[in-house]
């Protein structure tokens, strides 16, 4: 059947094959320039250090302190019965719930030791 190879074919050959030429071996061809893999390397490396800076690193925030307004603020916020979220956006929105919480520590443990003082002089 014509243009359908067999086996026989294939072994039955009168032709050697052609032997394997490697494109380095000969000189005629040109070859491709070869990239400088250590400026690449280099310029990938400082792209991800600038990705992990402008990502994981945390913006520097300045330390405002707590304002005796805020302390009320924080109080009414609790005794109303709200999450630390919820006081944090309704009343204090320029603090996060962890900065409310850490203050409302703050102040418990300032009045637990200033009520053992005037327990202390009472007596």
């Amino acid at each position: 059947m014509p243009g359908v190879m067999d086996i026989q074919h294939l072994l039955c050959h009168d032709q050697p094959p052609e032997p394997f030429q490697s494109s380095r071996s000969s000189s005629s061809v040109p070859q491709p320039r070869r990239r400088d893999t250590t400026k690449r390397r280099r310029a990938i490396s400082e792209n991800v250090q600038q990705h992990n800076r402008a990502i994981y690193l945390p913006t520097p925030q300045t330390r405002t302190p707590w304002t005796p307004v805020e302390d009320v603020l924080l109080e009414r916020g609790y005794k109303e019965g709200l999450s630390w979220a919820m006081i944090s956006s309704t009343y204090l929105p320029h603090r996060s719930r962890g900065c409310c919480w850490g203050r409302f520590k703050t102040l418990q443990s300032k009045h637990h030791r200033q009520l053992q003082q005037q327990q202390q002089y009472a007596r």
